[in-house]
């Protein structure tokens, strides 16, 4: 499972707002993503994780893992599409997401994939 860090700050969007979950690269955490989080407006609702092995708790996984962990984490929030925004080995993960379920993939950002 992802480590969930959804990310508080003022004027946090409601549940509903649109989500995007930011993806990290390797090495990384969920904090790589705390400025583009507060660069971000009010209008969604950003969820920056902790990838499988990358938060101290849980085992490294492979690239369909790490996407079935995204979909994990969507469902446990009860979030059916989401934008999902993947820095490098992160932009990997997103891409594969997409691919095998694109019908829950609003849309993908890539940063040096």
């Amino acid at each position: 499972m992802i480590t969930d860090r959804e990310q508080q700050r003022p004027g946090t969007p409601p549940t509903d707002a649109p989500a995007v979950v930011l993806l990290h690269g390797q090495p990384g955490s969920a904090r790589d993503w705390d400025r583009v989080v507060a660069a971000l407006g009010s209008g969604v609702r950003p969820i920056a994780v902790d990838r499988p092995g990358w938060d101290g708790r849980s085992r490294a996984r492979d690239l369909p893992g790490n996407a079935q962990a995204v979909f994990e984490l969507l469902d446990t929030r009860g979030i059916e599409r989401a934008t999902l925004v993947g820095h490098s080995l992160g932009a990997a993960i997103a891409v594969w997401a997409a691919v095998e379920h694109p019908e829950r993939v609003a849309a993908l950002v890539l940063a040096a994939p």
